[in-house]
């Protein structure tokens, strides 16, 4: 056996080794120099690296049963690899210089190797098939990053103590990779599988920013997790505990028996789709401007849920227990039911949500809502719409806050500033407050049961489809029917106020008081129902039909104004000063 081999000449050469051959000690310094052939190289003690060529036949090897040192790089050249380096003992890459991997470099770090990395390394791939062999320990330590644009493979275990280890071109693994505190692991790119026997481990942090990934085994990390790109499935026994996962830009599914629980949870860009048995209780959850949350697993805010924009899909609920933040951006709800349980506040110069397939949305008994905007909620098909079981304000805006979805209101429902209307129908049983100087419109069909409210200084409307008032209506501004049918069978107080029909029909025939300060019946309106009108101040009628039974009596003025005017039953009485004009009438 050889005891040591030098290879540090300056020049340009090759030193061809076409026999296998033993040394104890060998040193590469030569930045030029080429060591090929077939043979196999064996050095029993000690491999220094300082730069230089291990290239020749890709069947040839160079085996480190001893220290292996890359160190001592003089900034001249650099190192590159095509052959097969292969490490059985304690091996150290304590320098900046980058290293090539050529056609059929490989490295290989036996199950008795050990491979510890510092400082600012890079290695790179400059063609044919090449990667790194990981059997033994592979350790990451010191700061900086260990970037690597060749295939990992790794059965053993990797130990990221300091810095971040980035895999550019993928990686596999059915071993072990644990990260400490302050250290990072980046999958930057490539196809990398973890399969259901790996662990990737310890207190760091993960990022994905690109390529496939497949995480199928176990996954418990207490640092961040940043999903910035590419596709990634998780498969496994998935853990964030108390830290942070955010999804901005990858398209992240879950499926395994994944626990996610009292951590952030953020849903910027892309999507994250929780599929299965999984527990899903973060601390606060965060989805917007261009996230979506899909999937059927149920999901438990047990902080602040803010929804800035995008979209909530799939099945399940998605309840914020604590808290909920609506921005001014447009979000579209598709299939699950969003449950606020705490203070609720929708908020912005503008907003819209978009509800379908089945989509509701409940405010609690006990919870509140706030609208301090005038957004547009949007049915675009089969949504159930809001449910409001707690205290729902209209509390900003000075324009109207529009729902074509349907709304019921078994709670307590105010409008404090601007307008509120409902125009995809609702079951209410509940108590309506209208504010002074606000109005309340209803459209579609609206079901008011004996036991709701509804009073206030502000406007009620009604304008289209068919509302049926069988409860308390004392709404001492204005009434205006512009559409529709209303139908007042309940207790109802119209005394001193407006009320205006100017296309619609208004039934009286409750249990209470039509006295208004004024009456208008214009174009196609029509007064009907049974119970006797005293109108206090002046009666405007304009066109439009008078029906039913029990007199209209104009106390102080009555204005008859032209067109077409219509009496069938009714008593029309005159009081005061009368007159009837216009170019004809009938």
């Amino acid at each position: 056996m050889n005891t040591e081999a030098v290879i540090d000449l300056p020049g340009t050469y090759g030193v061809v080794l076409d026999s296998d051959l033993s040394v104890t000690q060998f040193l590469l310094e030569s930045p030029a120099a080429t060591l090929g052939g077939s043979g196999t190289l064996t050095i029993v003690e000690g491999f220094t690296w300082r730069s230089g060529i291990l290239g020749g036949n890709p069947l040839g090897a160079v085996i480190a049963r001893g220290d292996l040192f890359l160190t001592g790089f003089n900034g001249v050249g650099g190192r590159s690899l095509s052959r097969a380096l292969l490490n059985f003992g304690s091996a150290s890459w304590n320098d900046s210089a980058p290293l090539q991997l050529g056609n059929g470099g490989t490295i290989s770090n036996a199950a008795s190797g050990t491979f510890e990395i510092s400082g600012d390394a890079r290695i790179d791939a400059v063609g044919g098939s090449r990667w790194i062999w990981n059997a033994g320990t592979l350790r990451r330590i010191d700061s900086g990053t260990l970037d690597l644009g060749v295939e990992l493979r790794n059965s053993g275990r990797v130990e990221i103590e300091s810095g971040t280890l980035v895999l550019r071109q993928g990686s596999q693994h059915s071993g072990s990779l644990h990260i400490t505190n302050l250290a990072g692991l980046v999958l930057a790119g490539g196809a990398h599988a973890f399969t259901t026997e790996s662990k990737l481990t310890g207190a760091g942090g993960l990022t994905i920013s690109g390529g496939t990934t497949t995480l199928g085994g176990e996954v418990d990390l207490r640092g961040p997790y940043l999903f910035r790109g590419g596709t990634v499935v998780v498969s496994g026994a998935f853990q964030a505990i108390t830290n942070l996962l955010t999804v901005d830009g990858a398209n992240v599914t879950f499926t395994g028996a994944f626990r996610c629980v009292s951590n952030v949870l953020e849903v910027v860009s892309g999507s994250a789709r929780f599929e299965g048995g999984g527990l899903l209780e973060p601390s606060s959850l965060r989805v917007g401007p261009a996230g979506r949350l899909e999937g059927s697993t149920p999901i438990l805010v047990r902080g602040p849920l803010t929804l800035e924009a995008g979209a909530i899909a799939g099945t399940g609920t998605l309840i914020a227990r604590d808290g909920l933040m609506l921005g001014d951006g447009g979000l579209r709800l598709a299939g699950r039911a969003l449950v606020n349980g705490g203070v609720g506040r929708w908020r912005g110069a503008a907003g819209t949500l978009s509800m379908e397939s089945g989509a509701a949305i409940t405010n609690l008994a006990g919870a509140t809502f706030d609208l301090e905007l005038d957004p547009i909620v949007a049915d675009s098909g089969g949504a159930i719409g809001f449910i409001n079981e707690g205290q729902f304000r209209k509390t900003g805006g000075t324009g109207t806050a529009l729902f074509t979805t349907p709304f019921s209101n078994p709670g307590t429902l105010e409008t404090l500033s601007g307008g509120l209307t409902l125009r995809g129908g609702g079951k209410h049983s509940g108590t309506f407050q209208v504010g002074e100087g606000t109005q309340l419109s209803l459209g579609g069909n609206h079901t008011l049961e004996v036991d709701s409210t509804m009073s206030g200084l502000g406007t009620l409307a009604v304008l289209s489809g068919t509302a049926d008032f069988g409860g308390v209506v004392d709404v001492r501004g204005s009434l205006v029917f512009s559409g529709g049918v209303a139908n007042l069978t309940g207790r109802y107080n119209a005394i001193t106020n407006l009320v205006m029909i100017t296309g619609g029909k208004a039934n009286f025939s409750g249990s209470g008081v039509i006295a208004p300060g004024s009456l208008v019946i214009t174009n196609l309106g029509i007064l009907g129902g049974v119970d006797p009108v005293s109108v206090r101040g002046p009666m405007r009628w304009g066109a439009g039909r008078m029906e039913g039974s029990g007199p209209v009596v104009a106390e102080q003025e009555l204005e008859m104004i032209g067109g077409s005017l219509t009496m069938s039953g009714r008593a029309l009485v005159n009081r005061g000063a009368g007159r009837w004009r216009g170019t004809a009438g009938t």
